[in-house]
């Protein structure tokens, strides 16, 4: 067991509380003030690659390409049916069906009712608001701010898109980090396994923890010259997971996984500052751009000079670099102005652990982050009322 989960540790109870309260707050507005009562605005169906003929009646659409949610709420109607077109729904691009988790537990809760898939979806988004809130309060220790931490961490800017639109990425990351609370504070490697699983059947970006968890595990085998429990539990996860992909890619026709990263890699560094020029202009959306980055970049800096003397768990470390690594890999369509850097949310979570668990962590960082989710909620909502209108 890492030494910042040796001593006793906050309670998670109230902080995963408030983090839940937001997520529901947040859909509530854009249920009743956008949706009018019906949850199915949040996955914003498309006409581009929505079939008005063929959609279930009870989901509504806007025009245009509509948002990432819509693909989920497709598996979700039916998650055993992988193929392109499915419920007036075409999915953009084949590695959509590889992201089963979110839709797999949506039509679980729902008992296969596929009505009442438009309300599970959103219900998993609060929970996974306060697990989020609750694990990151474990992992940063008994720090007397480890429960703003907690809060900071599931009320992350680009969380923001996340609860509002029915979209993966708290889900994810509440499995990821239900899973390194089950490896390294519970003991429970099994458990572990199955939670890292479901985490990258979710979103393959937390592929990343799977690695994090393989290179720790790894060295600490050297080291003790046996092999760790944490490099077979980062082992299985990532055979499991590529199994899953061949059986996907075999059923879609294409390779998902080179889908995947064909859409999404970019040039280092050059992406980047092409990004940034892009938004140097004095429009709201672009300024709302600049300072989420900015955000981003500020915990960055304030982690890297910390991470030596950080008592949070090793692999969190790791994952913090690796997060890093895989900012500096992707395109252009991860610094879109209209996602709030959700896809690089491990940064942010993994950033406030790491802060988190040093001597004196500034209270002023994650109360500035729940600042920017609440300005980051305006600009989705907006947005989301915007598309309904047209």
């Amino acid at each position: 067991m890492d030494r910042g989960l040796e001593s006793s540790v906050a309670s998670p109870w109230r902080p995963a509380l408030i983090a839940a309260i937001g997520a529901l707050l947040e859909i509530a507005v854009q249920v009743i003030g956008v949706g009018h009562g019906n949850p199915g605005i949040l996955a914003l169906v498309g006409t581009l690659f929505g079939s008005r003929a063929h959609l279930p009646a009870w989901i509504p659409q806007v025009r245009g390409p509509g948002y990432d949610g819509q693909f989920f709420l497709r598996l979700a109607l039916d998650p055993f049916d992988i193929h392109r077109r499915a419920f007036g729904i075409t999915f953009d691009t084949p590695y959509r069906a590889q992201r089963i988790g979110l839709p797999f537990l949506a039509w679980l809760i729902a008992g296969g009712q596929q009505h009442l898939v438009v309300w599970t979806l959103p219900l998993i988004e609060v929970l996974a608001a306060a697990c989020i809130a609750g694990s990151v309060t474990v992992l940063a220790g008994s720090e007397s701010r480890a429960a703003l931490t907690g809060v900071a961490a599931a009320l992350y800017e680009g969380y923001a898109f996340s609860y509002g639109r029915d979209l993966a990425e708290p889900v994810a990351a509440a499995l990821m980090l239900l899973a390194i609370l089950s490896i390294e504070h519970w003991d429970r490697p099994i458990v572990g396994t199955v939670l890292l699983l479901a985490s990258t059947l979710t979103l393959e970006t937390e592929l990343m923890a799977v690695g994090a968890l393989g290179l720790v595990g790894l060295a600490r085998s050297l080291r003790m010259r046996r092999v760790d429990h944490r490099l077979i539990v980062a082992t299985a996860a990532a055979i499991s997971w590529i199994g899953w992909d061949a059986f996907v890619s075999h059923e879609v026709g294409h390779v998902t996984a080179a889908a995947d990263l064909n859409a999404n890699l970019g040039v280092p560094l050059l992406t980047q500052v092409k990004a940034v020029a892009l938004h140097l202009h004095p429009s709201a959306a672009d300024l709302a751009w600049l300072l989420q980055l900015g955000l981003l970049v500020l915990a960055v800096a304030i982690t890297i000079p910390r991470i030596s003397r950080s008592r949070a768990p090793s692999v969190i470390k790791v994952l913090f670099i690796a997060m890093i690594v895989l900012a500096l890999l992707v395109g252009p369509a991860d610094w879109d102005v209209e996602s709030g850097f959700r896809q690089f949310d491990l940064v942010w979570i993994s950033s406030l652990i790491v802060i988190g668990t040093t001597d004196n962590p500034p209270a002023w960082l994650p109360a500035l982050g729940i600042a920017a989710w609440i300005g980051t909620v305006h600009l989705a909502v907006n947005t989301t009322a915007f598309l309904r209108r047209l």
